[in-house]
């Protein structure tokens, strides 16, 4: 699934592109995310420090 601006985030914020990451659910039910565009992508994982994730470099989603 390909994430961005337009309807399906309902974000119209010009610094995300209409193609800024790539959500990937994986065979052994994982869910990754690559970053698409060199804007920005952050992540936040469950110890609350925010990352900001590299342009083509695929990081692993977690619960939390």
């Amino acid at each position: 699934v390909i994430v961005g601006r337009g309807s399906s985030l309902g974000c119209n914020e010009k610094k995300i592109s209409r193609h800024h990451a790539e959500l990937l659910l994986k065979d052994d039910n994982t869910l990754w995310i690559t970053p698409t565009h060199a804007n920005p992508v952050f992540y936040r994982p469950s110890n609350g420090k925010t990352i900001q994730l590299q342009k083509d470099v695929e990081r692993e989603l977690k619960d939390g």
